[in-house]
């Protein structure tokens, strides 16, 4: 089987999106199926980034080609021309798949994004190639969010029409599956695949203690993302008198406005010295920071059009073997149980988060034992190889 994976993140660097396209890549290939990923993500280098200069290239035999490079120094790149070279990336990756198909027939295209272009044109294409056409979906649709007039109108055609071009549709959670089971076209089918990350680098990475003990998160610094990185501040602040010396540090990339937002946070309480916003990791920095963290933390809040996937931060956290703390989410907790895989508290609730924290610091023997268990149970049910299996066969079912 030839399988192409476009997507609108990055690759082979990059957060959630990219290492869920990993997991892909690797399954299908340990399942004996060809694949290349599409980067349709406009990557800026410079001088000092000159890996982001390569146009193609194999990250773990996952063959891969980049759409669009520009210079991050060049004064015309304004907002437009930014755009132009979107589409040029767009046109790009469409003489990819034709390219690759003339060399051997693509049997699938599996799409990250939900742009609408993007999406009608590689309908369009799969279409004339006579190529199945699958989509991923970790969340209910982001125009959902939409609250204006026009932008109701807009969400009801777009949930009502997209997703019946689609040939199939891979799913994280029955509670999406119920919702997208109504959109599809009748020929078309579902398959849950709950989120899967290669575990390899997290659990090989050997205990390397830092010189503070921390709790830890990682994701993405937007308030859309609706991670609760404020409310986890504000619960960190509450166990300091109880523990003076732990340290919380935050990595991502975001809105700098939310960091702002996030910093001010931290101004205000006075807990510059313990808490440190360090930024975007490169993925060997990233495991080491999950690896040797004392807690690791997701105070996520209760938000509707997120609360259909399972967090794929939260398979990282687990693959550590570390206590995880998390909020009690009705797809996370059908996976995972309080204080035997995980350890939970009430959504959108900082005493609740802070009474977490202090309990697994005061009982971080049990707290080792849960986070052992939650790393079997991570193991077993989010394997990579064996969920691409599935999603091999579901192709051909198609």
């Amino acid at each position: 089987m030839n399988i192409i994976i476009v997507t609108g993140s990055p690759f082979p660097e990059g957060m959630a999106p990219t290492n869920r396209i990993i997991s892909y890549g690797k399954g299908f290939i340990a399942n004996n199926a060809k694949v290349k990923v599409i980067s349709l993500y406009p990557y800026k280098y410079s001088v000092r980034n000159k890996d982001l200069m390569i146009s193609k290239g194999n990250f773990d035999n996952i063959k891969y080609e980049r759409t669009v490079l520009f210079n991050e120094k060049n004064k015309l790149l304004k907002y437009k021309l930014l755009k132009f070279l979107q589409l040029y990336g767009l046109y790009k990756g469409l003489y990819i798949i034709i390219k690759e198909n003339k060399k051997e027939k693509i049997d699938t295209l599996i799409l990250h994004s939900n742009v609408l272009l993007y999406i009608f044109s590689f309908k369009f294409i799969t279409k004339i190639l006579k190529i199945k056409y699958i989509q991923e979906k970790s969340e209910f649709p982001f125009v959902l969010k939409k609250r204006t007039f026009l932008g109701k109108i807009y969400a009801k055609f777009y949930v009502n029409t997209v997703y019946k071009l689609f040939d199939g549709i891979l799913v994280e959670s029955q509670r999406l599956y119920d919702f997208f089971i109504t959109k599809i076209k009748k020929n078309s089918k579902l398959l849950i695949v709950p989120p899967t990350i290669d575990p390899n680098s997290i659990v090989d990475e050997p205990i390397n203690p830092f010189n503070d003990e921390y709790i830890f998160y990682c994701g993405s610094l937007s308030k859309d993302k609706k991670d609760g990185v404020d409310i986890l501040i504000y619960a960190f602040n509450k166990i300091l008198n109880k523990f003076p010396k732990i340290k919380l540090f935050i990595a991502g990339a975001g809105d700098l406005n939310y960091i702002n937002f996030l910093k001010d946070i931290i101004n205000n309480l006075n807990i510059n010295k313990n808490v440190q916003i360090i930024g975007e990791l490169k993925k060997n920095e990233l495991i080491k920071y999950l690896k040797n963290a004392k807690i690791l933390a997701l105070a996520k809040e209760n938000d509707y059009l997120q609360s259909g996937g399972f967090s794929s931060k939260v398979i990282e956290y687990l693959y550590t073997g570390n206590p995880v703390v998390l909020t009690d989410l009705g797809i996370t907790t059908s996976y995972l149980k309080d204080k035997e895989t995980a350890f939970f508290a009430e959504p959108n609730n900082i005493d609740s988060f802070a009474n977490v924290l202090i309990f697994v610091l005061e009982n971080y023997d049990f707290a080792v034992k849960v986070g052992k268990s939650g790393q079997q149970f991570a193991l077993k049910y989010f394997d990579y190889i064996t969920h691409t299996k599935r999603i091999i066969n579901f192709i051909d079912s198609l």
